[in-house]
């Protein structure tokens, strides 16, 4: 299992193990793909915006955690008022 990975398995109904994978961002990703500053990331964080983990000394924020993140970000109306 690579450090940038969680491992669940859970029992398909066939019997068979199902494995799925959710990817752990370093910080310097999770900024890249949230558009934000590490301090900003570190402000969010504080604020209970969006949640750190610590994998093997690392602090990382989950793929799903920046999904959220970009889900619940206001849509913007880029259409210009003429």
């Amino acid at each position: 299992m690579n450090i940038h990975e969680t491992h669940h398995e859970s029992p398909a109904p066939t019997g068979r193990v199902e494995t799925s994978f959710e990817r752990a961002n370093p910080l310097k990703e999770a900024c890249h793909r949230l558009g934000c500053s590490r301090s900003s990331l570190y402000v969010m964080a504080g604020q209970g915006l969006i949640a750190f983990r610590k994998i093997g000394g690392r602090t990382v924020v989950m793929e799903s955690e920046i999904m959220r993140i970009l889900r619940e970000a206001p849509q913007v109306d880029i259409r210009t008022r003429g």
